[in-house]
């Protein structure tokens, strides 16, 4: 008890200090928030859950800039030597006492808020208020006490309240915008949430302990050579915790995705026209993850992995004619170089800048076609025939890969284009229908008022497919378009076109539904959720795994 009663006599010292602040604090917290609700904010219940948080927050800012700073003004530091406590003891009561202020002050804020809600707001208004104060997670009170924790460390360090309330500010606001910074200069740079949250957690003990350090081996009326030291350890410590976090984040996220990590996630991507190799797009689970891209040969399961990450693949088909597979590189999310890759080895074959291809103002969307600017048309040639057609880039033009035909948007609606008899077709009357082509270019699909038709693209029929049932598409890439997969009530289904055959898949709609490629020869690639890719033949009677990223092999 007896080394209590010194211990609860510098906190009482502490409130003799702070106790006229508390008081006008404390007598402004019902004038304020009578002063909002009455003029605009009408008792909104969110509003009044902030502004518990706010004002306990902004009193303890105010009560730790000045816990240390006032002693020093004052002069009062300099007969701390001379107290029967020590250093260290004299700082954990001030820290005791500025946590016995924030729960009281905490306390009065919600109690005047409770009962100002319940007398002067609507009758459901104290019910929301509640719900609301429900919704503050801890990581939000705990930012608070990280944000206080800083202004504590800047009043042992600087020698005026307000320099340290100051200081305190461009500290978190250095701190918190670091986050966003990284975000905008590269997403995977950003820790996870586990690590954002750990270092959230240790920011306040980094603080309070230079506080505590640079208070008990550095008092402010001894030499300033160590307190010079110990700050310029603190802040490169502060500054680094939360950067060695991004740092380990970087280490462990941006390894090279290996098979049968358990985090990785495989999804498909696009079929080469001649539904040999399939491109698959593996990424950690971290957020901002940009995936790697794989190809994978579905005859013998081969796997080449392509050098760069967060790879676009190019517009329309990414194919070349000579089977190499076209994507952009990024930088900073800006498509920067147009790569061909050998689908076997995964190496570089052939290399353009954007500068490079703007200056050729020319697209290789189709082989069948050329495509040049030309003032505000683009000229389509076929040099092959000697064909060449205008249309305005306003119109949005589509190639299919059946040679000769495109579609763009008219003035009264979407149309398909025969470029070689000029023949134009209306493809519905509903200006903001949306029509697609099939992978191989045979089909279009027109979406209009919620309702999806399919018509052939030779003859501009429309297709006996019961769209009713279900919504009819193609997966990306590849070039079997008798065959559509149909999305009905029960499941997934494959659908014939031409013959309107109906196959099962053997997927219901209460199972993760999985993607699904059609192949050459009656067969389709069926990619799971958890990143296998499975070759099955339409009669059933015939199915392997030809690749699992839960295995090494």
């Amino acid at each position: 008890m007896r080394r209590l009663k010194p211990f609860l006599t510098l906190i009482q010292k502490e409130w003799r200090d702070t106790r006229a602040l508390t008081v006008a604090c404390a007598l402004l917290v019902p004038v304020a928030l009578l002063a909002m609700n009455v003029t605009y904010l009408d008792w909104r219940a969110d509003v009044g859950a902030w502004f518990v948080l706010a004002a306990a927050l902004l009193y303890l800012v105010v009560v730790a800039a000045d816990l240390v700073a006032a002693d020093v003004s004052s002069r009062r530091a300099q007969s701390y030597a001379a107290l029967p406590v020590g250093a260290s003891s004299l700082w954990t009561a001030k820290i005791a006492f500025l946590a016995l202020a924030a729960l009281g002050f905490a306390a009065w804020t919600l109690a005047v808020t409770g009962a100002l809600y319940g007398m002067l707001a609507p009758p459901d208004a104290a019910d929301r208020l509640t719900h609301e104060l429900g919704r503050i997670s801890w990581w939000m009170i705990w930012a608070g006490i990280a944000g206080v924790s800083t202004v504590v460390f800047w009043s042992t360090v600087l020698e005026r309240g307000l320099a340290t309330v100051g200081a305190a500010l461009v500290t978190c606001a250095a701190l918190g915008g670091a986050l966003p910074l990284l975000a905008w200069i590269d997403r995977e740079l950003l820790p996870s949430e586990e690590m954002a949250m750990g270092a959230l957690v240790a920011l306040p003990v980094v603080f309070l302990a230079g506080s505590f350090v640079t208070f008990v081996r550095a008092p402010h009326h001894a030499s300033t050579v160590l307190r010079r030291l110990t700050l310029a350890a603190v802040i490169p410590l502060a500054v680094l915790l939360p950067a060695g976090a991004v740092s380990a984040a970087v280490l462990l996220e941006r390894l090279d995705v290996e098979l049968g990590a358990p985090d990785v996630t495989v999804a498909p991507g696009h079929l080469s026209p001649d539904g040999r190799r399939l491109v698959l797009l593996a990424a950690k689970g971290h957020r901002g993850a940009r995936a790697h891209t794989w190809i994978l040969d579905l005859e013998d399961g081969s796997l080449a992995a392509l050098p760069q990450r967060g790879l676009q693949a190019a517009y329309g088909v990414p194919w070349t004619t000579d089977d190499a597979y076209v994507a952009w590189t990024s930088d900073l999310y800006e498509l920067d170089l147009r790569r061909e890759y050998d689908p076997e080895t995964g190496q570089i074959l052939r290399t353009r800048s954007r500068d490079q291809v703007n200056a050729a103002r020319s697209y290789p969307w189709v082989a069948w076609a050329t495509t040049r600017h030309d003032g505000a048309d683009m000229v389509i040639t076929m040099a092959a025939e000697g064909i060449e057609r205008r249309l305005p880039w306003s119109s949005w033009p589509r190639f299919s890969q059946l040679p000769g035909f495109v579609i763009h948007r008219g003035a009264d609606g979407p149309r398909l284009l025969d470029l070689r008899s000029g023949t134009s077709r209306l493809l519905s009357t509903d200006r903001n229908a949306n029509a697609r082509f099939s992978p191989g270019g045979s089909y279009v699909q027109v979406w209009a008022g919620g309702k999806q038709a399919i018509i052939a693209t030779r003859t501009g029929e429309p297709v006996a497919v019961d769209t009713q049932a279900g919504f009819v598409y193609w997966p990306g890439g590849g070039s079997r378009d008798d065959l559509a997969i149909q999305a009905t009530a029960d499941g997934q289904r494959l659908v014939d076109l031409r013959s309107g055959r109906a196959y099962d898949v053997g997927f219901t709609s209460d199972q993760p539904i999985p993607d699904l490629r059609v192949l050459p020869g009656n067969r389709v690639a069926i990619v799971h959720t958890d990143g296998r890719v499975i070759i099955r033949d339409l009669a059933g009677t015939n199915e392997r795994t030809i690749f699992d990223p839960r295995s090494r092999d």
